[in-house]
């Protein structure tokens, strides 16, 4: 099983632009409460590196849309239980779900990716180099299967080139929409 390195990059770049808003929000932002008290109410931090835009509800109730690699905070939770969707803005479509148990009044974080799939099949009847959004993933030999995890949505190039001789045999343009599995086999062309 191996992941894109792009889009490994691609997640890794989100969470760290959405750990530094979040830093940066906790230092400039006035805590009520003193250092000496307890905190008085919890709050969930929503991240967003699924590749679109987020409706973010919570038991039910819309709570705010967050934009992707943004962060939107939902304030003055109490102790007890709340069921988090997230839906891409202004659709049905459910991206991701959490239950959260507040058992103590502190800050939490949910970091909303993607969880759709793109696996590709060598068929081609030799090795061949895969890449993804031009950038160069691995080499994949025949009748092996390569798996890449966590695709953000939107549309991604996949192309397979022929390591002897540099020759782009195949591409495709994926877009991804929704949290399935995506599949590409690649076969030789008919003659």
């Amino acid at each position: 099983m191996i992941k894109s390195k792009d889009m490994r990059k691609m997640v890794y770049a989100g969470m760290i632009v959405f750990l530094g808003i979040f830093i940066l929000t906790s230092i400039s932002c006035k805590n009520p409460n003193s250092p000496d008290q307890e905190p008085t109410y919890a709050t969930i931090t929503v991240g967003n590196v699924c590749g679109a835009a987020l409706d973010i509800f919570m038991n039910g109730t819309f709570q705010f849309s967050v934009e992707n690699l943004e962060s939107k905070v939902i304030l003055n939770l109490s102790i007890g239980t709340y069921e988090l969707e997230a839906k891409k803005k202004d659709t049905e479509i459910l991206v991701a779900s959490e239950t959260y148990e507040i058992s103590q009044l502190s800050d939490y974080i949910w970091t909303v990716q993607s969880s759709a799939i793109i696996t590709v099949k060598n068929e081609y009847g030799e090795t061949l180099s895969i890449y993804t959004d031009g950038s160069y993933q691995d080499d994949l030999a025949d009748q092996d299967t390569m798996l890449f995890q966590n695709v953000p949505f939107g549309e991604h190039l996949l192309e397979a080139v022929r390591p002897s001789d540099e020759v782009k045999v195949a591409s495709i343009t994926v877009n991804v929409t929704e949290n399935i599995t995506y599949s590409w086999t690649i076969i030789p062309p008919l003659i």
